[in-house]
């Protein structure tokens, strides 16, 4: 799990704002030893965004660790 807090100030204000911010939280977890789960939320709000939210869920399956049942 992380948590990330990210600000910018600019020199001049751009729509009435001199700030941004913005907040992303990810997690994760092993659901089986090739099989992942994780995803982020992101939260900006910008000069140009009032509120802004976005997420993203993956699924990593890693094809390595499974066996075809051939001999080497």
């Amino acid at each position: 799990m992380t948590l990330d807090a990210l600000t910018q100030r600019y020199k001049e204000e751009i729509n009435g704002k001199k700030n941004q911010y913005q907040v992303v939280a990810t997690a994760g977890y092993q659901l089986l030893a090739s099989l992942q789960l994780s995803g982020n939320l992101t939260y900006t709000q910008s000069p140009i965004f009032q509120e802004d939210w976005a997420g993203l869920v993956r699924l990593n399956y890693d094809f390595a660790t499974t066996t075809t049942g051939g001999k080497k």
